[in-house]
């Protein structure tokens, strides 16, 4: 690089959100920028939307895979307990009302995920085709059943070290360090955008969280200094005009042919300021539907390569009588995931966003004495959504020891003939969502040295 960067973005005129607002505008990453820097790995990065949960979801019980073909007494699914009809919750998946039958387990139905058939509730047969063919569910185990040790299955019970490998750190940190590395910076901050209040860390410091609607303000702020997203035309054309001039006067030829073959039209530019408006008129709450929307408009504006939202699917219910909570909450989590993928298409982004879950432990497949779940560390499920994902169902169940807790995740076996062990599926877990979110073969290695990635979630 040759250009002056103070006088470059003194040119520009923007502080760090609008410098973010530019780079987005004419489509190049925000180090192009920062630094003049020409993207030199062939790997793109995505924006990783990460659904995290310290109360314990119960996803792991009614998700596709965990119903069992109630014509064979043998198969141990059918001793997961399911929401059954009748237990008065009703609500809306894709403008279809829908109640506790679509989850009961004598209404399941096969799905495609990808090239696999699986047993699911009906409920998923309202997510639109081409989400549930980028879906890959992963029965894996946290290895604890207690709240407070959330921090520690973020950090992968202790497998995920610090950048410099000698500590430990939390996986959506590790994620957001290894994408912003200077070959490939996609984002103008370094760190996760926490929008749930679902706390982590960064070298063991809490970062500071962001409401939906506090976002809202912040990132509507960023176009003040033309007058508003309806004005993307003239950021896009004061932004480019600057450029072309800066590079022909100091630039390089390499830098010339970046901008040229990665620059939107200015119509394009438009489109995307008129979306953001849309979506961000549109978030009035701090709802778990605010929050996805927030991620997709900070993936759209590449504020951050993180977001992390609330994994919401039943809270902590022990005393959930007819599982009327967990049924509430997995319907508008459906719904939400609907409106989310909805948005991706949208803004274009199908082949930049990875949506991944993450929770402290799962829920027991039986119920207690009150009608609820208990805490389960060895029966956990979590989900990786995006492009470069083989859609399916991964690993493997056993009978469990107890009546609440019927089955276990036993490991996952691999198409290689490799068996990934039961107490190393959660290091393998997220192995393969540092690989999926972009970040180096050499780097996840030696950010998580135990256990392997999950070779045949990768799309070749």
């Amino acid at each position: 690089m040759s250009w002056n960067r103070r006088d470059f973005l003194k040119g520009l005129g923007g502080s760090g959100l609008a410098l973010s607002v530019r780079a987005a505008a004419i489509g190049v990453p925000v180090n192009f920028l920062l630094t003049g820097s020409v993207q030199a790995s062939e790997i793109i990065p995505k924006t990783v939307v990460m659904a995290i949960s310290s109360r314990g979801e119960a996803f792991n019980c009614n998700a596709p895979g965990s119903y069992g073909n109630l014509s064979d007494g043998d198969d141990i699914k059918n001793n997961i307990v399911h929401p059954s009809a009748g237990n008065g919750v009703t609500g809306t998946i894709a403008g279809e009302t829908v109640d506790a039958s679509y989850f009961a387990a004598d209404t399941s139905v096969m799905i495609s995920m990808g090239e696999q058939q699986v047993r699911a509730p009906q409920a998923y047969q309202l997510l639109p085709q081409d989400f549930l063919d980028s879906m890959a569910l992963v029965y894996h185990r946290t290895g604890t059943n207690a709240h407070p040790e959330f921090g520690s299955v973020l950090e992968l019970m202790g497998a995920l070290k610090s950048q410099a490998g000698n500590g430990s750190e939390q996986l959506p940190t590790a994620i957001a360090e290894e994408i912003s590395l200077p070959e490939f910076r996609n984002s103008l901050f370094d760190l996760p955008m926490p929008v749930s209040n679902q706390k982590i860390t960064a070298a063991g410091k809490p970062i500071n969280r962001y409401s939906p609607t506090g976002m809202k303000q912040i990132i509507s702020s960023g176009g003040s200094f033309v007058a508003s997203y309806s004005d993307f035309d003239a950021i896009y054309k004061s932004t480019i005009d600057h450029i072309y001039k800066e590079l022909k006067e100091s630039g390089s030829s390499a830098q010339l042919r970046f901008l040229d073959q990665h620059a939107k039209s200015r119509a394009d530019a438009q489109l995307l300021g008129d979306q953001l408006g849309d979506l961000l008129t549109d978030i009035n709450d701090n709802s778990v539907e605010s929050e996805f929307k927030v991620a997709c408009a900070l993936a759209s504006l590449n504020i951050s390569s993180v977001v992390t939202v609330l994994n919401e699917y039943s809270g902590d219910n022990h005393g959930d009588t007819n599982l009327v909570d967990e049924t509430v909450q997995t319907i508008r989590t459906l719904n939400t995931l609907n409106t989310y993928w909805d948005l991706v298409k949208s803004y274009g982004l199908e082949d930049r966003m990875l949506f991944t879950t993450l929770n402290v432990f799962g829920r027991t497949a039986g119920t207690n004495d009150r009608g609820g779940r208990d805490h389960d560390g060895s029966f956990t499920v979590g989900m990786i959504q995006g492009a470069g994902v083989n859609g399916g169902v991964y690993g493997d169940l056993v009978a469990g020891t107890r009546n609440k807790k019927p089955v276990e995740v036993s490991g996952i076996s691999l198409a290689n003939g490799d068996q990934i062990l039961a107490n190393e599926t959660l290091s393998a877990y997220g192995k393969t969502i540092m690989t999926l979110a972009g970040c180096s073969e050499a780097r996840v290695n030696a950010r998580i040295p135990t256990s392997q990635v999950i070779s045949d979630i990768i799309a070749t």
